[in-house]
C-alpha cells in the first residue's frame, strides 16, 4: 500500500459528520474515483453556537480578560426568558476500501473510522445569569427564577466500521463509544427570593447533577461504554435532476458505570444578612454570616443510561436550468436545548474542478446566519473544502457564533 498523506483541520464550525459527504462529488455524479484502491481521511473541530451570548463574552472566557460591568449589562439586555448554548469538538480518522466487494457486489466497499468527540449544550434562565454576574441587588422584593435551566458536557471516542456507496458516497457506521468525562446537570424548579432590604433570602431547589467516575477521566479510560449509529444516505432523483439526502449522526447511548456519582436536591434554604456580589469578585462574591438552614442534598454512587446527542437532517435539492442547484434543509437534534434547524443553500458548479455554495441557517442553537463553501477535486487524488457557516459573526465581536470547516481527502 502506497503512503498517503491526509489532514484534515476544522477550526470552528456548527457540527462535524464522522463519515465523508463530499457534495461536489454527489453532485456532479464523477465516479472517477472508483479505480482508487483506497481513501484515508482525518477530520477535526470546534464549535460555538447561542440565541443570547456574544462572541466578545466567549473570547474573554476562553483567551482572557475583564469582563466588565458593561459588557455583563450588555449581554444581559440580549437574554430572553430561556436561553440556549451549544459547544462541539470532534476529530476522526476513517479508512475507506475501494478494491474489496461487500457482499459480492463491487458497488460497496467497507470504511472504519476513529473519532474523538466533546459536546456541551446549556439551557439557561435569564436570572440565573443576572444572579451569577450581577448579584441579586437588583431582585430585592421579588424571585429570580432558574427552572429549567441545564447544563451538559460529554467526552467520549468512538470506534465504527461500517459500509459505504462507492459512487455516491452513502454509508452507514455501527460504533462502540466509550464515555470519558461526563457532567450533566438539570434544574426542574427552583427560585431565589431576596427581601425588599436585602438582609436575607430564601432559596427553593429542586433538581440533580450527575458526574461520571472520577478515576477513570483518561482518554479511553473507560468510565463509560455504549454504541452508535451513523447514517448518511444520498439518493439521485428524476436522473439526477434532484437529490435527496438523509442524514443520521450519532444515534445512540452510554453506560456509565456504577461509580457515577449522583446528586440529588429537593429542599428550601434561607439566610439572613446575605449579600451576593459579582461572579468575579471570588473574596466578597456571596457572604452569608448566620445560615438558618443547611443546603440538602444527597449523594449516591450508580450506574447512569444517557443518550448520545444525535442530529437527523433531511435535505432536498433540485438543479437550476442552468445546471446549479437549489437545496433546502431541516435539522433536529435529541436535545431540549437545540430547535429546529432550517436551511437553503445555492450550489454553483462550473466547469473545473471547484464547486462554490451559498447558505443560510436559521435555528438550532442560535439564530439567522449566512455562510459560503468551497470545493475542490483534483480527479483521483486531492478532495478539498473549506465551510464558513457564519460568515460575518465570524469576525465580528457582537456575532453569537462562530463556524469554519477545512477538509482534506486523498485516494490513493
Amino acid at each position: 500500500m502506497r503512503k498517503v498523506l491526509l489532514i484534515l483541520f476544522v477550526f470552528i464550525c456548527n457540527n462535524v459528520m464522522a463519515q465523508l459527504n463530499p457534495t461536489q462529488l454527489i453532485f456532479r455524479s464523477d465516479s472517477s474515483w472508483l479505480p482508487a484502491s483506497s481513501m484515508l481521511v482525518f477530520q477535526g473541530s470546534m464549535s460555538y453556537r447561542s440565541n443570547a451570548i456574544r462572541n466578545e463574552m466567549i473570547n474573554r472566557f476562553i483567551i482572557g480578560g475583564e469582563i466588565d460591568d458593561a459588557l455583563i449589562n450588555k449581554t444581559s439586555d440580549d437574554l430572553i426568558g430561556m436561553n440556549r448554548l451549544g459547544i462541539n469538538a470532534a476529530s476522526s480518522l476513517s479508512y475507506y476500501n475501494f478494491a474489496d466487494t461487500l457482499l459480492g457486489s463491487s458497488k460497496w466497499g467497507l470504511f472504519l473510522n476513529l473519532e474523538q468527540r466533546f459536546d456541551i449544550h446549556s439551557t439557561f434562565s435569564k436570572d440565573l445569569f443576572n444572579i451569577a454576574f450581577k448579584g441579586n441587588e437588583e431582585y430585592a422584593g421579588k424571585s429570580a427564577y432558574f427552572d429549567g435551566s441545564a447544563f451538559e458536557y460529554l467526552q467520549y471516542q468512538k470506534i465504527g466500521v461500517g459500509f459505504f456507496n462507492k459512487k455516491n458516497f452513502s454509508n452507514l457506521a455501527l460504533s462502540y463509544v466509550n464515555g470519558q468525562n461526563m457532567v450533566s446537570t438539570q434544574v426542574d424548579e427552583s427560585r431565589l427570593f431576596t427581601s425588599a432590604s436585602g438582609d436575607s433570602l430564601y432559596m427553593q431547589y429542586n433538581g440533580s447533577v450527575l458526574v461520571s467516575d472520577t478515576t477513570k477521566n483518561t482518554f479511553f479510560s473507560g468510565a463509560g461504554t455504549g454504541a452508535a449509529i451513523d447514517l448518511n444516505w444520498n439518493i439521485a432523483l428524476r436522473d439526477e435532476d434532484a437529490f435527496l439526502m438523509l442524514k443520521i449522526h450519532n444515534l445512540g447511548f452510554i453506560h456509565w458505570n456504577d461509580q457515577t456519582v449522583n446528586y440529588v436536591a429537593d429542599s428550601s434554604i434561607s439566610y439572613t444578612g446575605v449579600n451576593i456580589g459579582n461572579l468575579y469578585d471570588p473574596e466578597n462574591f456571596i457572604e452569608v454570616p448566620s445560615p438558618r438552614d443547611s443546603l440538602q442534598y444527597t449523594e449516591s454512587l450508580k450506574e447512569n443510561w444517557m443518550s448520545l446527542p444525535a442530529r437527523f437532517e433531511i435535505a432536498l435539492a433540485q438543479k437550476t436550468t442552468n445546471g446549479n442547484l437549489v437545496e433546502f434543509g431541516i435539522a433536529e437534534m435529541n436535545r431540549q436545548n437545540f430547535a429546529p434547524e432550517f436551511s437553503l443553500a445555492y450550489h454553483i458548479l462550473p466547469d473545473g474542478p471547484w464547486m462554490f455554495t451559498a447558505k443560510t441557517r436559521y435555528g438550532g442553537y442560535g439564530g439567522f446566519r449566512a455562510g459560503i463553501a468551497a470545493e475542490f477535486y483534483a480527479a483521483s487524488a486531492w478532495y478539498v473544502k473549506l465551510e464558513l457557516d457564519d460568515l460575518l459573526g465570524g469576525f465580528l465581536p457582537q456575532g453569537k457564533g462562530r463556524a469554519l470547516r477545512l477538509g482534506i481527502a486523498r485516494f490513493f
